[in-house]
């Protein structure tokens, strides 16, 4: 069994509810049965005592005391019943709602037939109470063969159900009210009683049936033991050989009606409620259960959350570590850097690195993208870029940029990277005796600028394919280029990041006003020019999420 956090409640399994709703229903009935075999001893030991103590006074009055009582009840389930039938709509419902109501009239009739009143059928009180007991068995065997579900007609259900039982009650009213030739007390008694204890005993059948098809319902239950206990008032009733016994008649019949009032009324009564009560638990249970694995899955969740962040600035550290500005000690050439990835890592990437003694590299990438996907990616640039070989003796060669490049994408395609992650690349070897730049690019989308020490700014002429999964449709050829750097020139390189600010302006920082800020910083340093453009980006920002990873390196020429 599942265990829950303090406060919730446990739900027992299926069969385990079943079962216990199964005993309760068996100590009902058995406190019924043991209830009425107390009183009924108590009528044959105590009846004699009862009798000798005024019990002639007073015998008329309990008499008709039980009979009010018993008229009451009945009168009640079949007003209650009949406006059951405009919420419900069902047939058995309204069916035993006009037994009920008959019954109550007949049995009405017959108490003011007994009090003296004019009698108003040719049969006298007796034949209505008769009639009252056969309309009784008989309307909660018809209304138990009538459906309990709503009709899907429900205004022609209710007519015919209630022109049956106005024709029911005429025939009753016409036979015992002397109508029927033929028809007397006399011819009425000798079967009687034998057709009222076998109406009882079909009718305690059917219900019992009803029961049986319908586990949860108790109150197809108590009808039948109701209609047992009413089938046992009326023997007591007709064969009752002491007044004790007819009286104890009476009190059977009402206790038979007050379980027909609770199984009739009051059970689909609190039945919706009581279905709601156990919807209730067995929601608060699963709510309970639901709160204990969010609750778990929370926490693990959390502790992976912060497992990942802590992996993340591991690998931030780690990519920061290699990104460094530890450039290389020319006295030719002077380094700057800005980088700001715009999540843990990034997917820009930059080196700066001495080839021989009279070559510099100058290596600026950008994966499209951002976050660990692009990071990975720069591992594998990492790993696989070749920018010159080694031979035995001390000999070397240096790649030519176009050759790096084109390594790199024939490398790239022999990889299963997904088609929509792409690199754009800027690779330049920088001679420093003759001052001269060869650089190419795969398809690197900012134009590097050249600031003068008179302020003026000119362009790199750029042009190349990206490296890209796109081997087996297009081989690209990627050219070198050459450019002079005159001492004081400022070579800016930066990556797209930085005029993304909002997507929705691109002029806010377009490469024409990245180029009329880095103006303002002629004859200065590379880091004056770096932070300077930081500085131009941080304030257009604002309070503006970052879009994506900044990058600028400034080199000069000394």
């Amino acid at each position: 069994m599942a265990s829950f956090e303090e406060g919730s409640q446990v739900t027992p399994p299926p069969g385990q509810h079943k079962a216990s709703h199964l005993i309760r229903q068996i100590l009902g009935i058995a406190l019924c049965l043991v209830l009425l075999a107390t009183l009924y001893m108590g009528a044959i030991r105590f009846g004699g005592q009862l009798k000798s103590f005024a019990y002639q006074e007073a015998f008329a009055l309990w008499n008709e005391l039980f009979q009010i009582l018993s008229l009451l009840c009945c009168l009640a389930i079949g007003v209650l019943m009949t406006q059951l039938y405009g919420i419900y709509r069902h047939p058995r419902g309204l069916g035993l709602g006009l037994t009920f109501l008959c019954v109550g009239i007949f049995d009405l009739l017959h108490f003011f037939a007994l009090q003296g009143l004019p009698q108003l059928w040719a049969g006298g009180g007796r034949l209505l109470w008769a009639a009252a007991r056969l309309f009784l068995a008989v309307g909660l065997i018809a209304s138990a063969l009538l459906p309990d579900r709503e009709s899907k007609h429900t205004g022609l259900a209710g007519a015919g159900v209630g022109l049956g039982y106005a024709a029911l009650f005429a025939l009753m009213a016409a036979a015992y009210g002397g109508l029927i030739p033929g028809l007397s007390r006399a011819s009425l008694e000798p079967w009687y009683f034998y057709l009222v204890i076998g109406l009882t005993v079909v009718g305690t059948i059917l219900y019992l049936r009803l029961y049986w098809g319908e586990r949860d319902d108790t109150s197809y239950l108590m009808a039948a033991l109701a209609l047992a206990v009413a089938g046992l008032s009326e023997v007591l009733l007709i064969q009752g050989f002491r007044e004790s016994i007819y009286i104890l008649g009476h009190v059977y019949r009402l206790f038979a009606y007050l379980l027909f009032f609770l199984s009739f009324f009051i059970h689909p009564i609190r039945r919706p409620y009581s279905r709601l009560r156990d919807t209730e638990e067995k929601l608060h249970t699963v709510v309970s259960d639901l709160e204990r694995q969010v609750a778990q899955r929370t926490q693990a969740y959390s502790e992976a959350n912060v497992k990942l962040l802590k992996n993340l600035e591991d690998a931030k550290n780690i990519q920061m570590a290699l990104l460094k500005p530890d450039f290389p000690n020319y006295g030719a050439l002077q380094f700057a850097v800005r980088y700001m990835p715009c999540e843990h890592v990034g997917g820009d990437f930059y080196r700066v690195f001495r080839l021989d003694d009279e070559h510099v590299g100058i290596f600026f990438g950008d994966v499209a993208g951002h976050g660990v996907s692009a990071a990975m990616v720069n591992v594998f640039i990492s790993q696989n870029v070749r920018f010159k070989v080694e031979y035995e003796g001390g000999h070397y060669r240096i790649f030519t940029p176009r050759g790096v490049l084109m390594h790199l994408y024939h490398t790239y395609n022999k990889m299963a990277f997904p088609e929509e992650i792409y690199i754009l690349l800027f690779y330049g070897i920088y001679n420093t005796r003759s001052g001269v730049l060869t650089y190419s690019s795969a398809g690197f989308n900012m134009v590097p600028m050249i600031l003068s020490r008179d302020g003026s700014v000119r362009t790199l002429e750029m042009e190349g394919f990206p490296i890209c999964n796109f081997g087996e449709h297009f081989k690209p050829t990627y050219k070198s280029r050459q450019v002079t750097l005159d001492p004081k020139d400022v070579m800016v390189i930066y990556s797209d990041g930085l005029i993304e600010i909002d997507r929705k302006r691109p002029d806010l920082f377009s490469p024409q006003r990245v180029a009329e800020c880095v103006k303002a910083y002629a004859g200065e340093g590379p880091q004056a020019v770096c932070d300077g453009l930081m500085d131009a980006y941080y304030a257009l920002r604002g309070k503006r999420k970052i879009l994506d990873d900044v990058t600028v390196l400034s080199i000069k020429v000394r």
